[in-house]
């Protein structure tokens, strides 16, 4: 009978964290920790940055990592440096120079510009050279 109240306490408590869209509390330290690991990254989009690179930085595991991340901004360290290049390479194509996209994509830290056109597609809704004609 206890264990079919703790099953049942368990399974109640599981999705009503999972409804309140639980994060847990980040103390001050870990918070100023990827505060910084963030500014170094977005500051650097360009880099070739893996997430054992950042954990390293931060001196965490890569999962703890994740979970530190995600309760402090909302979104996965990798999620945040895409969306961070993608809105350099798009300060890039409007920069008024007739940089190729190539050159574009490898400035903004993609080794393949096939796989920064998709992303760039993927986030903004066009290609890159459909953004730059549409805002020039």
């Amino acid at each position: 009978m206890l264990e079919a109240y703790t099953t049942e306490f368990l399974v109640r408590f599981s999705r009503a964290i999972a409804e309140e869209n639980y994060s847990p509390t980040v103390s001050r330290a870990d918070r100023e920790k990827m505060q910084n690991l963030r500014h170094t990254v977005l500051s650097d989009p360009e880099k070739h940055w893996t997430v054992p690179q950042m954990a390293s930085l931060a001196s965490v595991s890569a999962s703890h990592l994740h979970a530190l991340y995600r309760a402090v901004f909302g979104t996965s360290p990798m999620r945040d440096l895409i969306e961070a290049r993608i809105r350099y390479a798009q300060s890039l194509l409007l920069s008024g120079s007739d940089l190729p996209i190539t050159e574009v994509a490898e400035h903004s830290g993609y080794a393949d510009p096939y796989h920064f056109i998709r992303q760039f597609k993927r986030i903004t809704g066009e290609t890159p050279a459909a953004y730059r004609r549409a805002r020039r």
